[in-house]
């Protein structure tokens, strides 16, 4: 594990929250100690969640009583995850953060991709800083929903004693198991020596 992990994660899914959504990967990571809870609040409802009046923010401010102390998402859910991670006390703050194909900002990226927004937070996690100790941003290399340039853009926003860029062969959501258990054995391995 990780330096400092208390072996629980919480996951916050893309969009579409299948539950089939990084299967092979959450099964790793419980194969190695860690347990998942899933983030239960839905996206795009009521206030931002960087917001303290929001359902989100005020959960995720609780969450340090549970002890969670990495967060991995994926997609908007990364992006939300970065954003609350950025805006609540130093107390509910994770000890690690993965962050998968996550957008800069949302806005700007329906622009480049044609789509609506209407009904869906306008997210920039660009425009706030994200102070974790330990911060991974994957980028996956056949991500046809959201250009990696998305996830470069959050580096200079970002301060942590270890950042460490991940390049992933493989699609928006990875879907393929193998790149699943590949990112999985990447992030359990860090910059220590795997066993």
């Amino acid at each position: 594990m990780i330096g400092g992990s208390s072996g629980r994660i919480l996951y916050w899914p893309g969009m579409g929250r299948s539950p089939l959504e990084l299967f092979d990967f959450h099964r790793r990571m419980e194969d190695n100690g860690y347990s998942i809870d899933i983030m239960p609040h839905k996206y795009d409802v009521g206030e931002t969640p960087d917001n303290p009046e929001s359902s989100i923010y005020q959960w995720t401010n609780n969450l340090a009583k549970t002890g969670a102390d990495w967060w991995i998402g994926l997609s908007l859910g990364a992006s939300v995850a970065y954003l609350v991670a950025s805006a609540i006390s130093a107390k509910a703050i994770p000890k690690r953060i993965t962050l998968i194909n996550p957008f800069a900002d949302r806005v700007q990226l329906a622009w480049e991709k044609n789509f609506s927004l209407v009904g869906q937070w306008l997210l920039s996690p660009v425009n706030h800083y994200l102070h974790v100790p330990i911060v991974d941003i994957v980028l996956s290399l056949n991500d046809d929903r959201i250009p990696i340039e998305h996830g470069k853009r959050l580096l200079p926003m970002i301060t942590a004693s270890e950042l460490r860029v991940v390049m992933l062969n493989a699609d928006h959501a990875v879907t393929a198991s193998s790149a699943q258990l590949e990112l999985a054995d990447v992030l359990l391995c860090g910059r220590y020596t795997c066993t």
